[in-house]
């Protein structure tokens, strides 16, 4: 399972005719339809030897902060000398970014190779890919072919145990309980906030999404769980008396405590432990929330030295100070400035939200939002939770299929009482705004990592180095 064939993958889609690049073979699993259970990527893993088994593991579940989560997590493991693989999605620019040894994406030749390998896995085990066996005449139904992130997952866990990864930190795709990832047996879980988002998939309940992400709960294995709803922890809580999973809570096991206001700089706060010890640390990441997630890396570090891994306060102080996450409350220049974040559901909206208000204040001028989002989001709640800090709005829609048309986007703009302009794609929005704003003004990008990328790519290629 894997967030990215949320939308795509309802459909079967008509047959295309078969490819011989792996990578353009590998992209039609885009269409394959998302289906619980973990059969597949056990017969892909079984194909491959059983790579997850190689190496130890932290997994990370959660609806926000778990792809920073796991990056500080990967971060402190490569400070205290390990070598580390992190496996993360969606990818901003390619999927090489998906699957990093000690920060590095996976070369392209490595990851060409892997797509052949599984290519051939796939035959030699029954498992076709969808175009071929059905331009073959082939009567296998499109539900029991394998998805993208199914796929990739098996790549990445190959990729680690062939670079004799120590530690491999692994983020669930989407859910947890049936996530490909949920394979592996962790040193230690870990649960960030959890809130509304994949409904058709995860259920419409907090109590059933937490459910699904509390699945990758294993038996005697600790876990750390930042702050929940109320009504997601008492499930949590349920499911680890069941499994004797030991809990390391925010606010009860650990706390964390900002020491500086949010602001442009990277922030410093304070980590205590279940004994009261305090930790004096740095984080790059804007946004008060970065905090609670970079408490949650060190929490779970601590979990780990408490078994027996040789991590220092050091390591835990150099891994935070040092990590960087793309497209996270990135800032791509100043006066005016720039920012990106791929805030697509209610809570990271409100997340944003916060952030950005806190801006306008330091800042004293106008926020910009230019804004698209995905057909299956929940549009009307994330403009509902930005609008109050948003002063003007650019409704536009990234190259792909599953955006909300930029039409669409603008009317439930406008339906929430915002002052709404709309520009074609990304890059001409920014290009059109950027001239007309004032030192202290802001632009922010944001409603999806879609936008994020094209930002990104549009920005970056046209500032000359």
């Amino acid at each position: 399972m894997g967030r990215e064939n949320a939308a795509d993958g309802l459909f079967q889609q008509p047959a295309r005719p078969v490819v011989s690049d792996p990578l353009q073979w590998l992209g039609q699993f885009d269409h394959a339809l998302i289906k619980p259970g973990l059969g597949r990527i056990q017969r892909l893993l079984e194909a491959f030897d059983h790579p997850h088994r190689r190496w130890p593991a932290v997994h990370v579940a959660g609806t926000n902060g778990k792809g920073s989560t796991a990056a500080m997590i990967a971060a402190i493991l490569r400070a205290a000398g390990y070598r580390v693989g992190l496996y993360t999605s969606p990818h901003l620019h390619a999927v090489n970014e998906r699957m990093r040894v000690d920060g590095a994406p996976i070369p392209s030749v490595r990851l060409t190779e892997l797509a052949d390998e599984l290519r051939a896995a796939m035959r030699r085990i029954g498992l076709h890919e969808s175009a071929e066996s059905r331009v073959q005449g082939s009567p296998q139904p499109v539900t029991d072919l394998p998805t993208y992130f199914e796929c990739t997952t098996a790549m990445a866990f190959a990729h680690f145990a062939r670079e004799r990864v120590d530690w491999a930190v692994i983020e669930t795709g989407l859910g947890g309980r049936f996530d490909a990832t949920n394979v592996v047996t962790p040193r230690v879980a870990v649960l960030t906030p959890i809130d509304y988002d994949h409904t058709d998939y995860l259920g419409a309940s907090l109590t059933s999404i937490a459910w699904e992400k509390a699945g990758i709960l294993k038996p005697g294995v600790p876990a750390v769980v930042a702050p929940q709803p109320p009504e997601a922890l008492a499930v949590i809580e349920e499911e680890a008396r069941r499994l004797a999973a030991p809990l390391i809570r925010h606010g009860r096991e650990f706390t964390v405590e900002a020491e500086t206001a949010e602001a442009a700089g990277p922030q410093r706060f304070v980590y205590r432990d279940a004994e009261g010890a305090r930790s004096d640390l740095v984080c790059p990441l804007l946004g008060r929330h970065q905090l609670l997630n970079a408490a949650s890396a060190a929490a779970a570090v601590s979990a780990l030295r408490r078994g027996g891994v040789g991590i220092g306060p050091a390591a835990v102080a150099d891994g935070l100070a040092s990590v960087r996450w793309e497209g996270r409350l990135e800032v791509l220049r100043e006066r005016p400035r720039l920012l990106l974040d791929g805030a697509h559901n209610p809570a990271a909206a409100r997340a944003l939200a916060a952030f950005l208000a806190g801006e306008k204040r330091r800042l004293g001028g106008t926020v910009t939002l230019v804004f698209g989002i995905m057909r299956d989001k929940a549009a009307a709640d994330v403009i509902a939770a930005l609008r109050p800090v948003v002063d003007r709005w650019i409704a536009t829609a990234p190259a792909t299929p599953r955006a909300l048309p930029a039409d669409r986007v603008a009317a439930a703009i406008e339906a929430a009482g915002g002052t709404v302009t709309i520009a074609p794609t990304p890059a001409e929005a920014i290009a059109g705004l950027l001239p007309t704003l004032s030192p202290n003004d802001l632009c922010c990008v944001a409603g999806s990592f879609y936008m994020v990328a094209a930002a990104r790519e549009s920005f970056l290629c046209s500032t000359p180095s």
